[in-house]
């Protein structure tokens, strides 16, 4: 019997995502053990110590590379309240140690995942804590994350990558 040709689902718009996102679900050895992901690692200021997952960057106006949102990863293994806080905190911290590096800065962005699970933050000088695209002010359960792969997702995501764009962070 054939298999059913591939569709695309949520943000997997093409068929060379496929095996990514399954990958970012749940890596497993041969052996089905879980396999902990490799990191890129950029801090938020010069000399920082600290170092996040990924940066994404755009261009400005004055042809400068400014950060646009810092994201943090955790593989799908446990997703644990505590360890939710704990991923949410640091993304703070990085929002957090950009701006206070970056004075003519007052809003910067974050994103949070497990594995394949995705939440969307802002945060704006000042605040004490970032601010959900769906979630509002609630932080630190995964029930507030959404998985990149299901078409229900798709919308609410794209909508926070469209914000992040439109409000710079210059």
């Amino acid at each position: 019997m054939a298999q059913p040709a591939w569709q695309p689902h949520g943000l997997v718009l093409e068929w060379g995502m496929e095996s990514l996102y399954r990958t970012a679900q749940v890596t497993l050895d041969p052996d089905g053990n879980l396999v902990a992901p490799k990191a890129h690692l950029t801090p938020p200021e010069s000399g920082s110590q600290k170092a996040c997952d990924l940066v994404i960057q755009h261009l400005t106006a004055q042809g400068a590379w400014q950060v646009a949102c810092f994201a943090k990863t955790k593989s799908a293994d446990n997703t644990a309240d505590t360890l939710v806080r704990a991923l949410e905190s640091q993304a703070l911290g990085y929002c957090t140690d950009f701006l206070s590096a970056n004075p003519p800065v007052d809003v910067t962005y974050a994103c949070t995942m497990f594995g394949a699970s995705i939440c969307c933050w802002m945060h704006k000088r000042g605040d004490d804590s970032m601010v959900g695209y769906w979630n509002g002010q609630l932080q630190g359960s995964f029930d507030y994350y959404l998985d990149i792969g299901l078409d229900e997702n798709r919308g609410r995501i794209l909508a926070a990558f469209n914000s992040m764009k439109a409000i710079h962070t210059t």
